[in-house]
């Protein structure tokens, strides 16, 4: 006859010494063989979406204080290489080896990578606290960094491409509403629809001439309304708005008007 298998009539656990009650300071509890089975398992999925907000967290973190990083690790840096030469040179010629009895001679290499690194954290700060920076926090808040860069490494983006796309970004790019601070043009009216104010918002997302490129351009992108940032800060939508400029032709007759040397 088969042996029957245990059956668990109540989640108490019997005392070693036989007693029915469980142990002092014990509620109930669930057998061995059980509690494997109730443990909550972290998924891989669960795993990388920790992984992925410690490093956008990490990340916003270094941006938002490279700076005084930098100025930070710098100066600790040779602070402590000038303590170590200071305490060399405070000691008696008798105490030290024959090759360091000579006055130890500052590199002008290291010296020269201190003032770049100053000058670069220096430039970061205030960069930070200028009128610009508001402006563009809401498209780049990295800046300054190499991000712009590497978002037109791309070999499909030819050097008036990577011009235009960083007019649109800083919003110096000649649409009327721009032109017009200049005296340029008469008004800022957008000479494709009559729209009162042709900036880059109207251009990349209102201007109704412009329906079918922006059809080409938005499917590219996840998001149901995307803003500013979502097309000109992406490297999935840099090619993708180049093609949108260069469809909508609308600074072909700027560069036709441009003299040639």
């Amino acid at each position: 006859m088969a042996a029957a298998r245990p059956v668990y009539n109540s989640v108490t656990r019997v005392s070693s010494v036989g007693s029915d009650l469980p142990a002092s300071g014990e509620g109930p509890s669930v057998p061995d063989e059980v509690s494997p089975l109730l443990k909550p398992k972290r998924t891989h999925a669960h795993r990388q979406t920790i992984s992925e907000r410690w490093r956008a967290t990490r990340s916003s973190f270094l941006d938002d204080n490279l700076g005084l990083l930098l100025v930070a690790a710098s100066q600790f840096f040779f602070s402590a290489m000038g303590f170590a030469v200071k305490w060399l040179n405070s000691l008696d010629d008798k105490d030290l080896p024959p090759l360091l009895r000579r006055p130890l001679k500052q590199n002008k290499s290291a010296l020269r990578q201190h003032r770049k690194t100053l000058i670069k954290a220096r430039w970061n700060i205030e960069w930070k606290a200028s009128t610009r920076a508001t402006k563009t926090n809401d498209i780049d808040p990295s800046l300054p960094s190499n991000k712009y860069l590497k978002l037109i490494s791309d070999d499909r983006i030819s050097r008036t491409d990577a011009s235009r796309i960083f007019q649109l970004r800083s919003a110096h790019i000649p649409l009327n509403a721009y032109l017009e601070r200049f005296k340029r043009v008469d008004n800022a009216r957008c000479p494709a629809c009559g729209h009162p104010k042709e900036n880059v918002q109207h251009f990349l997302f209102d201007c109704p001439k412009y329906s079918y490129e922006r059809w080409a351009l938005l499917k590219h992108c996840k998001k149901r309304n995307p803003k500013l940032e979502d097309i000109l800060n992406k490297s999935k939508m840099i090619v993708p708005l180049a093609n949108f400029i260069q469809a909508t032709g609308r600074f072909d007759q700027e560069l036709n008007n441009t003299p040639s040397n």
